[in-house]
Order: C-alpha cells, then sequence, then structure tokens
C-alpha cells in the first residue's frame, strides 16, 4: 500500500512536467500564432497607401476577374502569375479590397510556416521563434514610412509577395531531396523556379542560385549534379512554356511570350535598370555617404559581437538561460534611455556582409562534414547565397524599410540564427557561457523590433480618413481624405459606362468607383511613360478616350522629373486640355507645388460644367473647397 501511495504522490509531477513539456513544444507556434494575429487586427484597414502602388494592385486584379486579357485589355511590366492569382483570389471570395487582404494575410501564414521548416532545418526552436517574430514586426506587417506600400498585406508589387513563399518552397525541397533523393522532390523544385519566372527577376535570379548551391553542395561530382540540375531546368522551363500557352489562348504567340517573359524584358529598359529612382535604391547616387554608413555600423556589429563574447568567456560559470535573461535585462535597462538616438532604419546596412561571410562560412564547413551535417551546410550555403543575391539590388543601402521588405528578410534571418544559435553553440562547446551572448543578442534584436512598432504606431496613427466603402474601405492620412471627396464628385456626375483616367497614379479612384480605363496603359508614372513611350500612350488614349480624367498631385523628383504635365507626359498633358475640360477641384492645384489635390475633368461635349456639384464639403473653413470650374 505504501508502495502504491508513494506511486500515486510520484506520479503528479511526472503529470506536471509532460504537460509543461508539451507547453515548450508548443510554444514558439503560440507566440508566432499570437504575434500575427495581434498585427493583422492592429493594422487592420490602414496597411495599404490610398495613392501610391496599391491602387494599381488591386485594380489589375478587378479588372481580370470582370474578363479582362493581360497584355491586352491591361499590360503589366512583370509576369502574369500574380495579376491572375489576385484576380482568382477575387472571383472566389467577392470582389473587394477585403478579399485581397484576407488573400495576403494567408499568404504570410504560409511563408511563416516555410520559413519556419527551412530555418528548423539549420537553427533551434529559439532562433526559428525569434527570426520569425521579427520578420513579422519589421516586415510583413511594418508601416514604417508614409508610404503604405511596402509591407507584405497591402504591398506596392504582390509578385515580391508570391515569389517569397516559391522561394522558400524551392529551397525547402532542394535542402529535402539530398536527404531522400526522391526525383519528384526535383521536380517539384524546378516547378516553383518556374513559377518564379513568372513573377519578378530578383527573386527569380536568387533562388536559382541558392537551388544550384544546395545541389552542388550536397554532391559535388559532375555526372550526378548535372543531372540533378537538368531535371531542376527542365521542370522550370515545362512552366513557363505552360504559362505561354495558356496566355496565347487569348493572345498572339509572340504576345503570349512577351507577356510570360515581361519581368525580364523591363530588366531591360533603361526606364526601370538605370532610372535616378533605381540608382537612389541601390545606393549608387550617394556612394560615399552609404559607404562610411556601412562602415560605420560594422564597427558597430564588431564591437558589440566582442563585447558579447567577451561576456561569455568572463562569466562561464553562471551558464544557464537565467544567465541569458539577466544579461538581456542588463542591457535593455541601459540601452533603453538611448534607443530613440539610435538610428534604427540605418541598423540593416551590415546584411548583405552578413550574410556573404555566413555563405563563405558554410562553404569551408562543407569540407569537412559528412552524412546529415553536410546536409545542414548545403542548406544555410543555400540560403545565404539566396539571401546575398536577393539583397544584392539595395546592397549599398540595405535596409528594412522601402524596397528593404522583401529583399533584406532572409539576410536577418541568417543574422538572428548566428547571433541565437550558431556563435553562442561555439563558445558552449569551448566551454564558455552561450547564454549571456543570446541574452545580450535578444535584448538587441527586441529594442530594434520596439523601434519598428513605434514608426509603425506613428505612421497608422495619421490613418485617420476613410476611402472606399464596405468591404472597399481602407484607412490613410489626409490624401485619403482628398481622394474621398473627388470620388464623391464623380460619383455624383459621372454615368455607370462612363470610364476615367487618373494621371499619373492614385488607380484606388477607379477601382472604388468601378470605372475602368479604356486605355491598357492605365498607370502614367515616368518609369512607365519612358518604358512604354509616350507616343505609344498617347496613341491609346487617343483610340479610346476616357469621358473622365483626374490630374492628382504627385511629386517624383526622385525619378529625375518632379511634374506629370511639365517635367514628363507634357503631350498627354496638352492633350487632355484640349479634349477636356475642367469640372472640380478638390483641394490645391495639381502639380503647382501648393499640396495635394486632384482636378477633374469631362471630355467635351459631355454634361455641362455646371452639373457637377460639391459634394461632402470641407469642415474646416481654412481648407479650399472643391470649385465647379478649374482653369489651367
Amino acid at each position: 500500500m505504501r508502495e502504491n501511495g508513494a506511486r500515486a504522490e510520484a506520479s503528479p509531477p511526472h503529470g506536471r512536467s509532460r504537460v509543461l513539456a508539451t507547453l515548450l513544444h508548443w510554444l514558439p507556434a503560440i507566440v508566432i500564432s499570437d504575434t500575427f494575429l495581434l498585427l493583422s487586427a492592429w493594422t487592420w484597414g490602414r496597411c495599404a497607401d490610398p495613392q501610391i502602388d496599391f491602387g494599381r494592385e488591386v485594380y489589375v486584379a478587378w479588372r481580370l476577374s470582370e474578363g479582362d486579357v493581360l497584355y491586352r485589355d491591361v499590360h503589366s511590366i512583370f509576369g502574369p502569375l500574380s495579376p491572375y492569382w489576385n484576380a482568382a483570389g477575387l472571383a472566389i471570395l467577392g470582389t473587394s479590397i477585403r478579399s485581397l487582404t484576407l488573400l495576403n494575410l494567408g499568404t504570410i501564414a504560409v511563408i511563416v510556416a516555410l520559413m519556419w521548416a527551412l530555418l528548423r532545418r539549420f537553427s533551434s526552436r529559439l532562433a526559428g521563434t525569434t527570426g520569425i517574430v521579427v520578420f513579422l514586426c519589421a516586415f510583413a506587417f511594418a508601416h514604417t514610412v508614409r508610404p503604405g506600400s511596402f509591407n507584405f498585406v497591402a504591398p506596392y508589387r504582390h509578385e515580391l509577395v508570391h515569389a517569397a513563399v516559391l522561394s522558400l518552397g524551392a529551397l525547402l525541397l532542394a535542402s529535402m531531396y539530398l536527404e531522400s533523393l526522391r526525383t519528384s522532390l526535383l521536380i517539384t523544385c524546378g516547378m516553383a523556379l518556374g513559377a518564379l519566372a513568372l513573377t519578378k527577376v530578383e527573386p527569380f535570379a536568387a533562388t536559382c542560385a541558392g537551388v544550384a548551391a544546395i545541389l552542388v553542395a550536397g554532391e559535388p561530382r559532375l555526372r550526378p549534379c548535372s543531372r540533378r540540375l537538368i531535371v531542376v531546368a527542365g521542370s522550370a522551363a515545362l512552366v513557363f512554356a505552360t504559362a505561354v500557352l495558356a496566355l496565347a489562348l487569348r493572345l498572339p504567340l509572340r504576345d503570349a511570350l512577351r507577356g510570360a517573359g515581361a519581368t525580364f524584358i523591363t530588366l531591360m529598359s533603361p526606364a526601370f535598370n538605370s532610372s535616378p529612382f533605381v540608382r537612389l535604391a541601390m545606393g549608387v547616387a550617394e556612394l560615399g555617404t552609404n559607404l562610411r554608413a556601412l562602415w560605420w555600423w560594422c564597427l558597430v556589429y564588431g564591437v558589440w559581437g566582442m563585447a558579447g563574447t567577451l561576456a561569455a568567456i568572463r562569466l562561464r560559470r553562471w551558464s544557464s538561460p537565467w544567465a541569458g535573461a539577466i544579461a538581456a535585462g542588463m542591457v535593455g535597462g541601459a540601452l533603453w534611455p538611448l534607443w530613440r538616438t539610435i538610428a534604427w532604419s540605418d541598423a540593416a546596412r551590415p546584411l548583405p556582409l552578413v550574410a556573404l561571410v555566413i555563405a563563405a562560412g558554410s562553404a569551408v564547413a562543407l569540407r569537412r562534414s559528412e552524412g546529415g551535417q553536410r546536409i545542414r551546410h548545403a542548406t544555410i550555403l543555400g540560403f545565404a547565397v539566396y539571401a546575398v543575391v536577393l539583397i544584392a539590388k539595395i546592397g549599398l543601402t540595405a535596409r528594412t524599410y522601402h524596397y528593404g521588405f522583401a529583399l533584406a528578410p532572409p539576410a536577418l534571418l541568417l543574422l538572428v540564427a548566428f547571433v541565437l544559435d550558431w556563435w553562442p553553440s561555439a563558445l558552449e562547446r569551448r566551454g564558455y557561457n552561450g547564454w549571456v551572448f543570446r541574452g545580450i543578442a535578444l535584448a538587441l534584436l527586441a529594442l530594434a523590433v520596439h523601434a519598428h512598432l513605434r514608426a509603425t504606431s506613428f505612421q497608422l496613427s495619421r490613418k485617420r480618413y476613410a476611402l472606399g466603402e464596405g468591404a472597399d474601405r481602407i484607412y490613410g492620412d489626409e490624401k485619403a481624405e482628398i481622394l474621398a471627396r473627388a470620388a464623391a464628385v464623380l460619383s455624383a456626375s459621372a454615368a455607370p459606362p462612363d470610364t476615367l483616367a487618373v494621371f499619373p497614379e492614385a488607380l484606388l479612384l477607379n477601382y472604388v468607383l468601378r470605372m475602368r480605363n479604356p486605355s491598357p496603359y492605365a498607370y502614367y508614372m515616368p518609369s512607365e511613360v519612358q518604358h512604354y513611350g509616350e507616343r505609344t500612350l498617347l496613341d491609346a488614349l487617343s483610340r479610346s478616350p476616357p469621358e473622365w480624367i483626374a490630374f492628382v498631385d504627385t511629386e517624383t523628383s526622385d525619378f529625375g522629373v518632379r511634374y506629370f504635365g511639365q517635367d514628363y507626359g507634357v503631350a498627354i498633358f496638352r492633350w487632355t486640355l484640349e479634349h477636356y475640360e475642367p469640372i472640380s477641384l478638390v483641394g490645391p492645384r495639381p502639380f503647382s507645388g501648393n499640396g495635394f489635390g486632384v482636378a477633374i475633368l469631362r471630355r467635351r461635349g459631355g454634361v455641362r460644367p455646371s452639373t457637377a456639384h460639391v459634394s461632402n464639403p470641407p469642415r474646416d473653413g481654412r481648407r479650399k473647397a472643391e470649385r465647379s470650374v478649374v482653369s489651367y
């Protein structure tokens, strides 16, 4: 009896330990899913930019869901995968911005799942969980600059979001192939690469390089390596050819081929590969300043890395997770009063070098590894090569914002794995305190994430004005209010069949009003005008002139020209003034330098200007009201 009682008394602790083990097992999933849900609720309806880029994305998806044909009725400078994927989503879920947002949230969830599966092949649970949380806070849901186009929820180009799924999937399949040697995995990997060719060049090139690195590192002998690469390339070519044939069902074969390869044609266009905007984004325009900033942040990384290593050596006796927690608290407390003075927006500058060093280190480690360790190092090498090629576009201005939201995550994930797993583990193998190093790294990462969340909070707080109704409602800054008032004027004046062209950008007006642009060229930013040619755009407008035109103030100095109609698009602007009459002005006159405004014009011979009336007059008498007649 006593023995049975002793066993009964011993069982509860065993049960509690099992519950604790289960909780620890599922803790990463709980942390990641809670972060995802909290960020989704926090940013709901406020991620999209009311004027820049996102309107084009939803407009194109809407037109294709209504039966228009890409590259015939609606042109795109990139491949067909993302526009048709979004159009299919709208056809299934219903045409609304809410549907597209839910589709993107689902895509983010898939990215997170693939990211976890890939990271767990070469890093710890702590590093994987932390890396994904950083990705969600600093990239997927971030809104750290005024334009709301640089996140995964409402991106400026959906090609980058969909490419992330395909890229991670291809890398994961290549790594899994080294374990099982199943040809089906190679074929599926090649199919993912073929689909990537239908998005954008950057992720396609980066993933090809990463997959090739994994397969070559796994088996460097010429014959088996060549066979694997041929299978992958053949599968990719088959997917690309299938896309060409699918487009050829509605297009001439030549147009179908050009459409499927649109991203490669755009790569060759000077409008996109050598414009002042691209040079500025790459860091070439301010080379000296960017090199100095890169040197400074490399020095910062080196100093805190050496300080953390020295602390791990000196505190070797206190090797436990509690020591890491104490170190994190001390470092966080010491830096907390200073975090506002740190230029966190520049802290990502060394990421290309970090990824390059990790790639070199994994290549060296491959020489003395076998079996599972060789597969692990091959996967690290492939992921690092992928990160290096992907971030190369902003190699001199690496950042987490702007283009960095899609180009920098892989490099940052490698940095997280290095500081939370690989280097601390190396210190522990030598008898030092790896947890102290982890604690310091966690404190710095937490401060960086806090800075991104504060910046996002500030930008979201500016989004107080609604544009659109019901499932199409989004919130934006003062531009959203002006665009909403312009939409009210057009809604009151235009008939359902009427068409609308917006110069140079704000295609959300077309979408929320369900007014299509009769020209297949619906976007008139400097890069598009130069790429297609102004004469081509003007001829398309002349053949099918819209009933309405809206001039929307857009300052484009980053492209080397400032205003539409003054520095570029002059012929289109003059043609408009010859054939259209002013109806209403909302806010300051566009392209005048006096602030954001929208001018609405009607094709001559339509309704009289007096029929357009003012809707939703400004609440503040200090602002200019809409005027029934506008003169240029």
